[in-house]
């Protein structure tokens, strides 16, 4: 998916995540809600150590 914010432009890759539709957790504004639990867990991705900040490239540590 192609962003854009304030004149930049970037990439976002969407990750898909596999969820379970659970119990009922509660109620909001009178209609229940059901919580949803992840089937495997994610780690996240660290390849991307070069980060850009208003402008700005530093590297994360």
């Amino acid at each position: 998916m192609k962003l854009h914010f304030h004149g930049g432009t970037y990439e976002d890759h969407h990750i898909e995540l596999k969820v379970t539709e659970g119990q009922v957790g509660g109620r909001y504004r009178g209609t229940p809600w059901k919580m949803h639990r992840l089937l495997k867990r994610q780690q996240r991705r660290s390849d991307s150590s070069q980060l850009k900040y208003r402008g700005i490239s530093y590297n994360k540590e």
